[in-house]
């Protein structure tokens, strides 16, 4: 008896195999992992960032920016990379493929330094000195 193979069922185990790997194959392609580095800088003023934290969101661990403001990392096309640093706004950029990828972050409008002081100050209590 000749064995087929049809779109509605296979009816060899090596023809199931080979639709296994139709299916599969395309969705391994998406999982690989790339190799991604860059620089990040200051929006403002072109200076490296040092120790800016990069990482892939939704996955524990990542990496931090060096003396150069230079960093690399891995991660899978289609994952979102967050880089962050106190005082700038966190910049979310979806992986598309590996490679160099820079980064510039901007000055967080809302820094500590630029918060309006509290209306009245209060002196602190004196200590109470032994009689």
């Amino acid at each position: 008896m000749k064995e087929t193979c049809s779109i509605l069922g296979c009816v060899s185990e090596k023809c199931r195999y080979i639709a296994l790997l139709a299916v599969m194959f395309p969705l391994m392609a998406l999982a690989q992992s790339v190799n991604i580095n860059g620089t990040v800088t200051d929006a403002a003023t072109g200076e490296e960032v040092i120790g800016a934290t990069v990482k892939v969101r939704g996955v524990a661990g990542g990496t931090i920016t060096d003396a150069m403001g230079n960093y690399r990392i891995s991660a899978q096309v289609g994952q979102t990379l967050e880089f962050s640093y106190i005082g700038y706004t966190t910049k979310q950029v979806k992986v598309t493929r590996g490679g160099q990828l820079d980064v510039q972050l901007e000055e967080d409008a809302t820094s500590l330094d630029e918060q309006d002081p509290p209306e009245e100050r209060r002196p602190l209590p004196e200590p109470a000195l032994p009689q």
